[in-house]
């Protein structure tokens, strides 16, 4: 392969059938609120950070909000397809204008960015592994923005792989924040911090290596053991267990 990114690792991880579909058949699926609303969110604040970077001040309540008017409207008309699974359109839109406003109020003014959805490229072999950093400040700290419908633990980012390619890509120990959007009746922005050494640097690229010599063979194997293998969860379950029974019988 050419080039791989870190999501691409995490996914055959998790299901090397779900990449497969994904990154090599290139079978595309219908994107969910989930996505639509996470999306947006990143896009706003990639843009309120830039203007940051640019004029020294955060975006004004009046700024963000016609920011976001516009991103939403515009990722709407994108998609050809959405699957509106928990909330409809006009409920989405309120979860996502709820967590960017929690966010704009509570914790931009505390940030100071450097480098906005800064990319790496950094070889392994014959591969090169690329990915995009939300946002690094001026103190040289690698910041990532997520949203969830539940907190995370200390332990969750403490064992976030995410942050060991960072440091790989960036090729230094880091120290690392997840700034979470909780998607709750009331939002909260969560904040966690964990750091990366040379150590975990050097375990992350022989983990990298292994997937790479692995995906290489052209053998993927499913994973139906992880609470993700399941029709609610995976858009590939029907072609899976189609394709599994095809082979067999």
């Amino acid at each position: 392969m050419d080039h791989i990114s870190h999501s691409q690792i995490t996914t055959w991880l998790m299901c090397q059938k779900r990449w497969e579909y994904n990154k090599v058949l290139e079978i595309k699926t219908i994107p969910t609120e989930n996505l639509i609303i996470g999306s947006v969110y990143h896009q706003l604040l990639q843009a309120n950070f830039i203007h940051k970077i640019n004029t020294g001040e955060d975006f004004t309540d009046e700024e963000y909000q016609e920011e976001f008017a516009h991103l939403w409207k515009f990722k709407l008309e994108e998609e050809e397809d959405i699957k509106w699974v928990k909330m409809d359109a006009n409920k989405a839109r309120a979860v996502c204008l709820s967590i960017v406003s929690e966010y704009m109020y509570r914790v931009a003014e505390f940030v100071e960015p450097k480098e906005v959805e800064f990319e790496f490229e950094r070889p392994i072999g014959d591969t090169k592994i690329i990915g995009r950093i939300d946002l690094i400040d001026k103190s040289g700290a690698v910041i990532d923005h997520k949203t969830s419908t539940r907190s995370y633990t200390q332990n969750d980012i403490d064992k976030d792989i995410q942050a060991s390619a960072y440091a790989f890509g960036l090729g230094h120990p880091i120290t690392y924040y997840n700034h979470i959007a909780i998607k709750k009746n009331k939002p909260e922005i969560q904040s966690l911090k964990t750091y990366r050494n040379e150590e975990d640097i050097i375990w992350w690229y022989r983990l990298a290596s292994d997937v790479i010599a692995e995906m290489n063979t052209g053998i993927a194997v499913p994973n139906p053991t992880g609470w993700w293998c399941s029709p609610d969860y995976c858009d590939y379950w029907d072609i899976c267990r189609a394709d599994l029974a095809k082979k067999i019988f």
